[in-house]
C-alpha cells in the first residue's frame, strides 16, 4: 500500500486504489514481459543449431 501512496502524490488526479489503474498496469507490465519473451524465442527458433556450434 506504500507504493499506492507514491502513485497518488506522483500522478495528479490519480485515487491510490482505482482498480482500473491497477489493471492498466498489469496488462501493461504482462505485455512487456511477453514482449521480452517472445522475441529472443523467435531468433532463437531461426538459429540453425548445427551451424551455430560450428561457428
Amino acid at each position: 500500500m506504500a507504493l499506492a501512496r507514491v502513485i497518488e502524490s506522483a500522478l495528479f488526479g490519480v485515487v491510490a486504489l482505482e482498480p482500473t489503474l491497477f489493471a492498466a498496469i498489469t496488462a501493461l507490465l504482462t505485455m512487456v514481459a511477453l514482449l521480452a519473451t517472445l522475441l529472443p524465442a523467435r531468433h532463437a527458433v531461426a538459429v540453425d543449431p548445427a551451424g551455430a556450434l560450428r561457428d
